[in-house]
């Protein structure tokens, strides 16, 4: 049986914790959030979150690996065409940015909760230094990208066309159309 909010109210008031079940709980402990019991409970919780994350962050990556797997196998033409606009200097850069990022991120959290303010600032400021980096890094690469993106498409249009004609050439992306 629904109960009305009067009801509910007297309930709460009637409990002795100031109209609240959780007061007493959460007076002796100032971080912990409203909607748990103790602090045993929300670390609980919390250990089952960041065990539901990583299953999906393993999920997702399976699942993108895996593809990058079958169509590697599928097409390796395009993976030796496509290894030409690849820079090893510039994705050894960009490794470390992240890395460094990373690590910024880490040591900022740590100074945070060891209440270090300007630590914490310094560190975050060399972590969005590293990101505006490989952000302006991207955009230096995506007028490449997006000329290696067109041509690639002009290539299929032509393979397409071919394939009608009867005509099979081997080109970096090849269709075969069946008629």
């Amino acid at each position: 049986m629904a109960q009305s909010a009067e009801q509910l109210s007297d309930h709460h008031a009637s409990d002795g914790a100031g109209g609240h079940a959780h007061d007493a709980a959460h007076a002796e402990h100032p971080f912990l959030a409203h909607h748990f019991d103790n602090p045993k409970h929300q670390f609980e919780s919390g250990k089952l979150g960041i065990w539901l994350f990583l299953v999906t962050e393993v999920l997702f990556f399976g699942g993108l690996f895996c593809a990058y797997a079958i169509y590697r196998s599928l097409h390796p033409e395009i993976f030796v065409y496509a290894h030409v606009y690849l820079s090893k200097f510039w994705g050894g850069v960009n490794t470390i940015i992240l890395l460094l990022s990373s690590f910024t991120v880490a040591l900022a959290v740590r100074s945070a909760s060891l209440g270090d303010r300007s630590k914490t600032l310094v560190y975050l400021a060399l972590t969005i230094l590293g990101v505006i980096t490989l952000g302006v890094g991207f955009l230096i690469t995506l007028p490449i990208m997006l000329v290696v993106g067109i041509a690639a498409l002009v290539l299929i249009i032509i393979a397409a066309m071919k394939a009608n004609e009867g005509i099979r050439y081997r080109y970096p992306m090849t269709i075969r159309l069946i008629k």
